[in-house]
Parts: C-alpha cells; sequence; structure tokens
C-alpha cells in the first residue's frame, strides 16, 4: 500500500442533515495506485513519501510501554481548522477524562478488538456548527461508519471539530495504531464502492485476525516508504 496523499481530501463534501437518517454513502476515495499513476505524469523519479511525516519519539515504544500513574495515552485528532502537521498525536489524560463516560464508540474498532471512544472537544451539536469545512475531519467520519453499509451517522459527517480517541481498556494508544486503523476504514469504503462486503472481506477487515494481518502489512509498507515512526511502534495487541 504506497503512502497517500490525504490533503486533496481536505475540502471533500459531506452532506450535512438535521435527522439521523444518512442520505447518501460516503464517497469512496482515490486508491493509492490512482495517487501513484497521476504523481508520476509529472516526475517520473518522484520517491514514494510517508503517509505522515516521522514524528519525535512516542509515548508507546518497546522500550517505554507504561503510562504515567493516572493518565492514559491517548492520540488528539485535530480537525482541518487546527491542523498544522500530522493527523494524529500523542496527548496524556486523566484516567477519569470525559471520553470515558461520555465518548462514542468506534463500531469498527470494536469489531477488531482494539474499541477506541471518540470525544468530541468542541461543545456545539454538529446541526448548530452546520457545513464548515474547517470543522471537518474526515479520518474521525472514516473511523465512525457503520460496518454493515458503510455510512457515517450524520453526527460524525460535519462539525466534527477536533477530538481525542482512547482506548475503552484505558490501555495506551499509540499514534500509528489510529493511523492503521484509519486506513482500514478507508478500504472498507473501497469495498463499499463495489457493492456490498463479501464474506471474504468481512473476515478481513472486521475480525481480530484481519486486523492483525492488515496492520503488519500497513506498518510494513510504511516502513518500507520511509515512514522511520513506525518501526518503533509496539502492535496493538501487545499493550
Amino acid at each position: 500500500m504506497a503512502p497517500l496523499n490525504y490533503s486533496k481530501w481536505d475540502n471533500l463534501d459531506l452532506n450535512d442533515s438535521d435527522d439521523e437518517q444518512p442520505s447518501a454513502p460516503l464517497p469512496p476515495q482515490p486508491t493509492a495506485s490512482s495517487s501513484t499513476a497521476s504523481s508520476s505524469s509529472s516526475s517520473s523519479s518522484s520517491k514514494a513519501k510517508p503517509l505522515s511525516p516521522p514524528s519525535p519519539p512516542s509515548l508507546l515504544s518497546p522500550a517505554n510501554p507504561a503510562q504515567p500513574p493516572g493518565k492514559v495515552a491517548a492520540v488528539w485528532i485535530p480537525c482541518i481548522g487546527q491542523r498544522t502537521g500530522d493527523l494524529f498525536l500523542p496527548k496524556l489524560i486523566d484516567d477519569n477524562h470525559p471520553i470515558f463516560s461520555e465518548g462514542e464508540s468506534s463500531p469498527l474498532s470494536k469489531l477488531v478488538g482494539m474499541e477506541i471512544l471518540v470525544w468530541r472537544e468542541e461543545k456545539r451539536d454538529y446541526r448548530e456548527i452546520g457545513h464548515s469545512p474547517p470543522h471537518d475531519n474526515q479520518s474521525t467520519t472514516y473511523m465512525m461508519i457503520n460496518p454493515s453499509d458503510g455510512f457515517a451517522p450524520p453526527r460524525w459527517q460535519s462539525g466534527v471539530g477536533s477530538v481525542i480517541v482512547a482506548r475503552v481498556d484505558k490501555k495506551p494508544l499509540a499514534r500509528n495504531h489510529i493511523e492503521a486503523l484509519w486506513m482500514l476504514a478507508d478500504g472498507v469504503l473501497d469495498q463499499f464502492g463495489n457493492g456490498p462486503l463479501s464474506n471474504y472481506n468481512k473476515q478481513r477487515y472486521y475480525t481480530p485476525g484481519g486486523w492483525k494481518q492488515f496492520f503488519e502489512s500497513y506498518a510494513r509498507d510504511q516502513q518500507n516508504y520511509g515512514n522511520v515512526s513506525f518501526g518503533g511502534t509496539i502492535k496493538p495487541w501487545e499493550v
């Protein structure tokens, strides 16, 4: 899987709605192959770049997997209006943070055995915000899709704002774990572009075993593309 240029997704128009019934599925995203083909026409010698720039040492590494007492290693996902660099940033939160009582579970994460909670920092209702590209947070939208049909509820399609994500079991969550889960969701949406998921793809995307295979493959590919940050992150099921 070649690294993706996610900047082209920043201005995608996700339909807002005043009720909880989605009017259309999320649009399928460009595949890595199409992105590579378009870029090769302008520069045949350009080298593949990692999905996100290598980051400083994470709170999670084989040498330091522990959390400080009373704290949980979570991840902050900024919306477009607050993004200045990486899509996913490590964040320490208190172990009694509101996310653990108010956060909403990602259905896909629950299926693969790494259940995460998502908590909006924005206090206004998404309908009050309305259509506001700076409040879009598409990586979060992807992780909140309903696995049965590929739809995200309207409240996770627009007016989302920045969010914090943490594991429901309060185990440490690495930035790269969330990046891989986002790309797993991207793969699910690609499959929905071809119709309902087959039993094969349900095993591939919706099981702990399929998640392990996907994570290991994605991490290996990212290291090959030069994203050295994937070389020091322990695997989600080893936390």
